[in-house]
């Protein structure tokens, strides 16, 4: 059409131009008709060229993909910290097992030794025993040494006693004396006697103060009298309240010997004590160290649960990292972590 439209404008040409328009038409033509031959050859061409975009656009991707593909640093430590876990937890549940065998074993080691506070009363006895024998044998002394010094009390009484009957008869002939001065006051030799009737020969002397002297030997031998029978009085009391404590020491000690009949010897006991203070002792040190075992096996399963998330977000990882290349074919995984990382990471650098 675009030929016919410039044939026309040629209408009113020469004929040379005509001639040479005419030339170039055939030119075209020709061109046109080898054009038209070779269009499935070009288009089959172009699409083998857009085919090849396509592809290499494709490995560009695979190219791209693979070389994602890339061992986490972590994973190894994952890995590790999960075996490690592991170890520690079995270590930990075995210790924590120790640790509440070790524990029974004390307790039925302690109750075999039986009950402290009744041994511990039995020992009690035995002091209580020892401390009455030893009041006891100090009361028995107090009660000697208060008889021996009595003794001398009760010969100073009976002294002072005899003194006081011949101070009385002194006095009483004293003033029998006296009163016969009185009554010869009024006699004369030759007289006869108002007593006896018999003639007075000879009047008695006055004697000089005689009756004084008598009256008073006869209040100091009271006075002393008095003062030693307080003396032997008070502690005739003090030793019968000794003997009286003496008595119900002595009770108490028989009570006390009763107690203890047929108890262990008082060494025995304490070294039956000794030994459940011992056995209370590795009780509570095995408490202490049943608590420590159960601690550290709780951390260490912690330890793990925590280890265990961290090595599934790992697989995780690993798992969306294959699935981003699974359409090249990628090797499969197995159990273990770091060397299916390195596989999967080893293929596609091999496949990059």
């Amino acid at each position: 059409a675009v030929i016919d439209e410039h044939l026309v404008d040629l209408a009113h040409a020469t004929d040379d131009a005509v001639d040479a328009a005419r030339a170039r038409v055939a030119e075209v033509t020709t061109v046109i008709d080898r054009l038209d031959a070779a269009a499935p050859e070009l288009t089959a061409l172009l699409d083998k060229v857009r085919g090849t975009d396509d592809q290499a656009a494709d490995l560009r991707r695979q190219v791209e993909l693979l070389g994602g593909v890339r061992v986490p640093g972590e994973v190894a430590s994952v890995a590790s910290r999960r075996a490690e876990a592991e170890r520690t937890v079995s270590e930990a549940t075995e210790a924590e097992g120790g640790a509440v065998r070790a524990l029974d074993e004390a307790r039925t080691a302690r109750q075999a030794l039986g009950d402290a506070a009744r041994l511990q009363a039995q020992l009690d006895a035995w002091a209580a025993l020892e401390s009455l024998a030893g009041r006891v044998a100090n009361g028995a002394q107090m009660v000697a040494d208060r008889e021996a010094a009595i003794a001398p009390l009760a010969d100073q009484l009976r002294s002072a006693q005899e003194e006081v009957g011949d101070a009385e008869r002194a006095l009483e002939q004293a003033r029998v004396a006296h009163a016969a001065v009185d009554l010869a006051r009024h006699l004369h030799p030759g007289d006869d006697c108002p007593v006896c009737g018999g003639e007075v020969k000879e009047l008695p002397a006055r004697p000089a103060g005689a009756l004084d002297d008598a009256s008073a030997r006869h209040r100091t031998a009271v006075d002393a009298a008095r003062r030693a029978e307080q003396a032997w009085q008070e502690a005739d009391r003090e030793l019968t309240a000794l003997r009286a404590k003496l008595e119900e020491r002595r009770a108490e000690l028989a009570r006390a010997e009763v107690a203890t009949a047929g108890a262990a010897p008082a060494e025995e006991l304490r070294a039956a004590l000794a030994a459940m203070v011992e056995a209370d002792a590795a009780v509570e040190r095995a408490q202490q160290a049943d608590r420590a075992a159960r601690q550290r096996a709780a951390e260490a399963r912690q330890a793990l649960e925590a280890a265990t998330r961290a090595e599934a977000a790992a697989r995780n990882d690993l798992l969306a990292a294959r699935d981003r290349v699974a359409a090249y074919g990628p090797p499969p995984t197995g159990e273990d972590l770091a060397a299916d990382w390195d596989a999967l990471a080893g293929w596609a650098e091999q496949q990059a």
